[in-house]
């Protein structure tokens, strides 16, 4: 994968090319911890415990800012690891009025699959909840203290090691000649 870039307006331009924005974060770390040690990690209110977090990263906001004028999050979801499976949230096109925010434990270790967010994706219903993919070639990252990832739904990744805590944003769609748009 390309490396990040530290501007807010490039954050914006990396994620649209690459459908992913990670920071490895070691705060986000603890509190993935605490809130699971709470027992909190799938109740849809824990997002209350990362969003100042999140939100005070202007690169990440950027990403997000679409998204901020809806009631969001509106799903959660938890995964630990699956080594050697490659999985996407969603897998058909046009879903660009949703995405994921992944707060990730420490010790995390992913493989992004670059580009998979584009074109094509063959996938089926997993009995995790997720479509899982043929293998495929990533980039493997580690996020030894934590962190949080902004990802398109239909972005393949493999989780070798750690705890995620998944948050689904969806922004509002208009009708227009028949087909929904962004608003």
């Amino acid at each position: 994968m390309a490396s990040l870039p530290a501007s807010t307006a490039d954050a914006v331009a990396y994620f649209q090319k690459h459908g992913i924005y990670y920071l490895e974060d070691a705060i986000i770390g603890i509190v993935v911890k605490e809130v699971d040690d709470k027992c909190l990690s799938r109740n849809l209110d824990s997002w209350r415990y990362f969003k100042d977090l999140v939100l005070r990263n202007t690169r990440l906001r950027s990403i997000l800012e679409p998204f901020l004028h809806e009631t969001n999050p509106r799903i959660c979801y938890t995964f630990g690891a699956e080594p050697g499976r490659f999985f996407c949230f969603l897998p058909q096109a046009g879903l660009s009025h949703r995405m994921l925010v992944s707060v990730w434990s420490a010790g995390t270790k992913l493989e992004l699959v670059e580009g998979s967010h584009i074109g094509p994706l063959k996938a089926v219903q997993a009995s995790n909840g997720l479509f899982e993919v043929p293998a495929k070639k990533g980039s493997p990252i580690q996020l030894d203290e934590g962190g949080i990832a902004i990802l398109d739904v239909r972005f393949v990744l493999q989780r070798k090691a750690g705890f995620t805590i998944f948050y689904g944003m969806e922004k509002e769609q208009k009708e227009q000649n028949g087909q929904k748009e962004d608003v």
